[in-house]
């Protein structure tokens, strides 16, 4: 009987520690973001980020539209938006955390408005998330 209880019990921490121990595409099993360790989330929003990267965040990237000044300057670099979803209320927001050119920043924040449609589909629960997204613009000569 007490192997039994130590056996369950044994099984039941185990699945915990596998549970919060996934890591995506951007995120690392410690909640931080590979591209950049400063930005972390809370591990326990990795179990959603999956379906987020795998179903929202394509047409996210797809619709980004290069800002043409900045293009044409050959302005390119890196920008992080924090993005804080709740399916339970319909809100959504999108916070440009850094950004090498403000109008890069600002084409990110129209992308995630125009498919927060989307982004709330992915979403799988009404809790409020809170995560990061990295973007890099290229100008190729």
């Amino acid at each position: 009987m007490k192997i039994t209880k130590l056996l369950i019990s044994t099984i039941i921490i185990l699945y915990g520690t596998f549970a919060y121990s996934q890591e995506t595409n951007l995120y690392d099993a410690k909640g931080k973001l590979k591209i950049n360790a400063t930005y972390k989330i809370d591990r326990s929003i990795l179990k959603y980020m999956g379906d987020i990267e795998k179903e929202a965040l394509p047409s996210v990237y797809a619709s980004i539209e290069y800002p043409l000044p900045a293009y044409e300057n050959g302005i390119g670099g890196q920008v992080i938006a924090k993005i804080v979803v709740s399916r339970g209320d319909l809100s959504i927001y999108c916070k440009i955390e850094s950004a090498s050119d403000p109008s890069l920043g600002k084409a990110v924040e129209k992308a995630f408005y125009e498919n927060s449609l989307i982004i709330y589909k992915s979403l799988e629960t009404n809790e409020k998330i809170e995560f990061y997204v990295p973007f890099e613009f290229k100008v190729n000569t």
